[in-house]
């Protein structure tokens, strides 16, 4: 029984794409303790590859993330200590094409951007500009307060400012002198 688990763990660790290794909260003792410790890797192990699966969906994850480059827009998630800080690139669109809807664990962007005709001119060889509807979900790590976000869009870029909700903030804990 022991040698099959090795076996298929060794299998697993074939198929699965290894591109960067991400660090998993686990707990240690609890699963230590219900599975035994080579399942630690393995869960970490079949961890990546759920989580290449979804970078670039429809696809056999990380063997297809150079489709990802593809994907607008481009958006960075910073946390803070009070909030996150969400910014996407969208050049070449107005405010008024842009459409921003936030849940207590998602934004979605959403907008048109205008394809321009201009591609039939003499000399103009390709055109790698995106153009046509965009929509993008970005998931967030934890909840927000969706009813105090805000918006800014300049630049091309939007900022959207995510506040915490007072059961997601980090808490500081005084130690008590003995």
């Amino acid at each position: 029984m022991e040698w099959e688990v090795v076996l298929m763990a060794e299998i697993l660790q074939k198929l699965i794409p290894w591109r960067r290794k991400r660090e998993i909260p686990v707990r240690r003792e609890e699963t230590e303790e219900a599975l035994g410790a080579w399942s630690l890797n393995l869960y970490r192990d079949l961890q990546n590859l759920f989580d290449s699966l979804w970078e670039a969906p429809f696809s056999l994850g990380s063997a297809f993330r150079p489709l990802r480059e593809f994907s607008f827009p481009k958006v960075d998630l910073e946390e803070r200590d009070d909030a996150y800080l969400l910014r996407a690139e969208i050049p070449g669109v107005t405010e008024k094409e842009i459409d921003v809807s936030v849940s207590h664990d998602a934004v979605v962007i959403r907008g048109e951007k205008e394809s321009r005709k201009e591609t039939n001119r003499a000399g103009f060889h390709y055109s790698e500009s995106y153009s046509g509807r965009f929509e993008r979900r970005i998931p967030l790590p934890r909840e927000v307060d969706a009813d105090k976000a805000t918006a800014e869009y300049s630049r091309g870029v939007l900022t959207v400012t995510l506040p915490k909700t007072e059961r997601s903030k980090a808490r500081r804990i005084p130690l008590l002198q003995s």
